[in-house]
C-alpha cells in the first residue's frame, strides 16, 4: 500500500496520509493543516487541479520516483 493519496485543497491537490479519512483533521505533505472533507472530493474535471508542486516533490522522494523534468523548468 502506499503511503499517499491525492486530496484536491486550496486550488491544487495535496498529498495526504492515507491513514487520514473524512471528518480527520492532518497535514498535507507540504505542511498545510487542513480538515478531511466528508464529502468526496471532485471528480474529473473539477478535481483535476494541478499537484502541489511541493507535496509533488516530497511523494516522488518517498517514493524514489525521479522528478518530472518538465514540472521543474527554470528552477
Amino acid at each position: 500500500m502506499r503511503p499517499f493519496k491525492w486530496l484536491p485543497h486550496d486550488g491544487s491537490r495535496h498529498a495526504i496520509a492515507v491513514t487520514l479519512y473524512p471528518g480527520d483533521q492532518g497535514l498535507t505533505l507540504c505542511g498545510e493543516e487542513l480538515d478531511i472533507p466528508k464529502a468526496p472530493p471532485p471528480m474529473w474535471p473539477q478535481g483535476c487541479w494541478p499537484e502541489c508542486q511541493r507535496c509533488d516533490d516530497l511523494w516522488r522522494k518517498a517514493e524514489g520516483i525521479r522528478r518530472r523534468a518538465s514540472a521543474h523548468l527554470g528552477s
